[in-house]
């Protein structure tokens, strides 16, 4: 549905220098735009770039040069009359240009998300093209900038089009045996042989599912804690893996206090790295403060690498640590560092101790062993390979979608095999293609396309 009024928002808004953009959209965006700068057409010719003044408040004495562009409905972004200005890219201009552009009647601030979904109403975009927006705009990874840019260009879609148009040809057929039974024209049925390409399409929506679990990962990331006592090289090795020099390093065990964040990426998979204080007993309270904090990141991170020393056996601090692992139940790697050093112990004594494996031994110091570290994290937050040969279901929602079409596809196979009623059978089948159908838009429900839409920035 059409706004009645228009909808404007910074679409871009860089620091100081560059370009900033506004975007209006709506059956009042031209009027709006001739109240900023008069001398705009009156009707401006599409696509077309005008150099002209605008005026950033009422008074005109705050002026810019600015790049007036018009795009005809329905050849625009969301299917209305839109309008874009490019002008210089001070935060501060493009906060009073919004301002004033607010002042002027039916026009209003946009809600987070709500160009794309225009653009989804108005039937530019399907609902996985929209989700794949938003998806584009946050990524973190080359590997999330590529997801979202195959399920953008409308692969998915088409993917899910198909499994669902397969799926309803069965269903016409059974129900076009049910209606004219004792019709010459309708054959009988080959039961199994629809059994059969059942299960091709079950089979499809489970890789979709299991390769949906690697879609959100590029897309949403995980929390990685480097968890150990002090003085192990933590911080040491928070730097490596960031590849510069976050944390304050010194041989003085306790430098960590706080929680020190960065963003990584391993193999695609983007990563918040979380630096953490030693866990172990702390006589000053700001020193446990850190170590209760260390202790909270843990209970929330998705992996964690249990970073020990080399030389000694675990002891009673290091015990500590392997208990809140296992009540937190976090996928960790066990890693032995300061391998550079004499008088090294053995694996079996450290597994003896803690009763988990050693995963991998490294010397941060001489960053040897960092590239099997780094693909035994890859493995205890994928257990699969990690690729984009195939179009990925990148949502939480959408995975969910899938998994509830599934259930239905096998209820109606698991009624094949017992040759229920081919009504019951049928009914499966309508309930499976409503719920993939779901995923693309072509059957969406508010909460659904609230849920889409309320990630987006304001200015999409």
């Amino acid at each position: 549905m059409a706004h009645e009024e228009t909808i404007a928002a910074i679409a871009t808004a860089p620091g100081e220098g560059g370009i900033g953009v506004i975007r209006l959209s709506g059956p009042q965006s031209l009027a709006a735009v001739q109240q900023i700068s008069p001398d705009f057409p009156h009707n401006p010719e599409p696509r077309k770039a005008y150099l002209r003044t605008i005026q950033i408040n009422h008074n005109s004495d705050l002026t810019d040069q600015a790049v007036l562009t018009y795009f005809k409905t329905p050849a625009s972004y969301t299917g209305e009359d839109v309008v874009e200005i490019s002008c210089h890219g001070s935060p501060l201009l493009l906060q009073k240009l919004l301002q004033e552009l607010l002042k002027i009647p039916d026009v209003r601030l946009a809600r987070p998300g709500e160009f794309t979904r225009q653009a989804f109403t108005a039937g530019k975009l399907d609902l996985a093209q929209a989700a794949a927006v938003g998806n584009l705009i946050a990524a973190r990874s080359e590997a999330a900038l590529r997801a979202s840019s195959r399920q953008l260009s409308g692969e998915l879609s088409k993917l899910i089009e198909q499994l669902r148009e397969k799926v309803v040809t069965i269903r016409c057929l059974l129900e076009a045996s049910l209606d004219f039974n004792d019709e010459d024209s309708v054959q009988e049925l080959d039961l199994d042989q629809l059994a059969e390409q059942l299960r091709e399409v079950n089979a499809k929506l489970t890789g979709l599912i299991d390769q949906g679990e690697l879609g959100e990962l590029i897309t949403s990331g995980c929390q990685l804690a480097i968890v150990g006592p002090p003085n192990v090289g933590k911080s040491s090795l928070f730097n490596l893996l960031l590849k510069k020099d976050r944390a304050i390093v010194t041989a003085q065990p306790g430098t960590t206090r706080d929680i020190l964040r960065e963003d990584i990426s391993l193999q695609g998979i983007p990563i918040t790295l979380h630096d953490t204080a030693g866990i172990h007993e702390a006589a000053e309270e700001i020193e446990a403060h850190g170590v209760e904090r260390s202790e909270a990141a843990l209970e929330t991170a998705d992996a964690a690498i249990f970073l020990l020393d080399s030389r000694y056996p675990p002891g009673q601090n290091e015990q500590q640590i392997n208990q809140l692992i296992q009540q937190a139940r976090t996928p960790t790697v066990v890693v032995l560092n300061k391998i550079d050093l004499e008088d090294q112990i053995s694996d079996s004594t450290v597994e003896k101790k803690l009763a988990r494996p050693v995963d991998c031994r490294i010397s941060v110091k001489q960053r040897m062993g960092i590239d099997k570290l780094e693909k035994q994290i890859v493995q205890k937050l994928w257990s699969g390979e990690v690729t984009l040969d195939n179009p990925l279901v990148t949502r939480a929602e959408q995975i969910e979608l899938l998994k509830s079409g599934r259930a239905h596809l096998k209820a109606a196979l698991t009624k094949l095999d017992c040759q229920d009623e081919l009504t019951l059978i049928a009914e499966d089948l309508r309930l499976c293609t409503t719920e993939i159908s779901k995923i693309i838009g072509e059957i969406s429900t508010e909460d659904i396309l609230d849920r889409i839409f309320s990630d987006f920035c304001i200015g999409k």
